[in-house]
């Protein structure tokens, strides 16, 4: 084109743009920054004043780059380079001053239409492709009877961060906990009931809860910041918990275990729960609350077990002392009512002794009498065992939902024996044996009712209403010739 004047055009000549080819002309003498036009037959060459009013190299070359780039199907090449070019000509500020920018914008745009198209098609062939690679990855966390455990769940770590990157974190999640509930099944089958309850159960919690662990570790580890998937992993935990509870409880709450295996066992068992506390996992609560029905009811079994075993032993007592027949007898006697917390037993001894201590590891003075009596009934030493091996098996299973049925086992066991001495000191044929009576109902009053008032309130926190009442109810059988008190009302309502 051909400029006269300041503002008139002539018309000089046109060029198809699609046969208009821009090269650039290197610097030659006093041509500098200039380009040529090749529009066959004729070429052109023309020259910028300076090196900034020269478009760039390369963005002179984009039309042909870009089909190049199309042709061979580098899409994403191509959206690059487009990407680029139009950057470019945002942050031009002679975007509508110079008329071969203009143009080749004008260009850029209708290459822009075929290369959307293209990548449309290519987009939908890519996500088929996703597709496919997700049903793959999906297939590999997937559990099947042919398909070994062996290499857990290290072996689905890419599995697992692939379909996070395909934006699968959902299904990734679910089959991940697919995968451990397989691992754990297998892992608990393998665990055979051989050898005594408490073995089996440590044996049998360990893997369960250590499993557990290693788990919430790699969980933790596949999805760091999901929330959504952590609630589901807690959901599921709870739900894995309850599956071995379930377990738990067929194969160890049964009529012949006694409630110390129990005891031992749900402490082993909650400790080994604790241990998940420490990835920010708490489920002690919810095992206390499968553990709530079958605990309740073997506390209740045995509560009924005790009462007939006291009243059977109440039969047969014949309210004379206990005789431990030698000094070997009498020492092994003193041990082992310490151990149970009994250290006051020697001042029930009775007969001509001397005190001395048989070590310095043994805390207690054993007594050499000439005469190994004690002050106390078989039935009421046997008792005091009994009593101090319930307390303490019931503090260990102790809850805030279990109290109310502690309290109840506890009370109504100590009631029978204490209802036991109340019809013996009734009794007319026995009256000879007063003195007697009331020593027994002494010793179990002020000292193992108090002791075991002591370590309840020690263990529990807070003092048991059910034993303080017993003791206000029979403190009468601590006196010479007492009887009952009758209570007096002041109406005539409860008669």
């Amino acid at each position: 084109m051909t400029m006269r004047g300041p503002v008139r055009y002539k018309f000089d000549m046109m060029y198809e743009l699609g046969g208009l080819a821009v090269v650039n002309v290197r610097d030659m003498g006093t041509v500098k920054t200039a380009f040529k036009l090749l529009a066959f037959p004729d070429t052109r060459v023309f020259q910028c004043s300076n090196n900034q009013s020269k478009l760039p190299e390369w963005l002179l070359e984009v039309p042909e780059d870009l089909d190049v780039c199309i042709a061979q199907r580098h899409f994403e090449e191509a959206f690059n380079l487009l990407e680029r070019a139009q950057d470019y000509f945002n942050k031009s500020s002679d975007n509508n001053k110079d008329p071969v920018l203009t143009d080749i914008r004008r260009y850029l745009g209708i290459i822009q239409d075929v290369l959307c198209n293209h990548l449309i098609v290519a987009r939908r062939k890519v996500d088929a492709r996703a597709k496919a690679l997700t049903e793959v990855l999906m297939k590999e966390l997937e559990v099947s009877p042919d398909k070994s455990l062996q290499g857990g769940l290290r072996a689905a770590r890419r599995a697992v961060r692939l379909l996070n990157q395909l934006g699968r974190a959902t299904q990734a999640c679910e089959l991940f906990l697919k995968l451990c509930s397989s691992i754990l099944k297998a892992q608990l089958k393998r665990v055979k009931r051989e050898g005594a309850t408490v073995l089996y159960v440590r044996q049998l919690g360990g893997i369960f809860f250590s499993n557990l662990t290693d788990m919430a570790r790699e969980f933790l580890r596949a999805f760091p910041s999901s929330p959504s998937c952590s609630s589901v992993f807690v959901v599921w935990s709870g739900a894995e918990l309850n599956h071995f509870t379930s377990h738990l409880i067929k194969q160890v709450f049964m009529p012949q275990v006694s409630i110390s295996t129990l005891a031992e066992c749900v402490t082993c068992v909650r400790s080994q729960c604790d241990q998940l506390c420490e990835l920010g996992l708490d489920l002690r609560y919810q095992l206390d609350g499968l553990l709530r029905t079958p605990l309740t009811r073997a506390l209740r079994d045995s509560r009924e077990k005790l009462v007939d075993a006291v009243k059977l032993r109440a039969a047969e007592d014949k309210w004379h002392p206990l005789n431990l027949q030698n000094k070997a007898g009498l020492g092994k006697f003193l041990q082992e009512m310490s151990d149970i917390g009994i250290a006051s037993i020697h001042t029930h001894v009775t007969g001509h002794y001397s005190a001395r201590r048989l070590s310095l590891n043994f805390p207690v003075v054993v007594l050499f009498i000439s005469a190994c009596w004690v002050g106390l009934t078989g039935n009421t030493v046997a008792f005091s065992k009994l009593y101090l091996s319930l307390l303490e098996d019931c503090v260990r299973l102790a809850t805030p939902e279990l109290v109310y049925t502690i309290d109840e086992v506890l009370g109504d066991v100590f009631h029978a024996q204490l209802r036991h001495v109340e019809i013996s000191a009734r009794t007319d044929s026995l009256r000879g044996e007063a003195k007697f009576i009331m020593k027994n109902a002494v010793f179990l009053l002020d000292t193992l009712l108090t002791l075991a008032e002591h370590g309840y309130e020690e263990k529990l926190g807070h003092p048991c209403s059910r034993l303080a009442q017993l003791h206000d109810e029979y403190s009468w059988l601590k006196k010479d010739n007492a009887n009952k008190p009758v209570t007096k009302y002041s109406t005539t309502e409860y008669i």
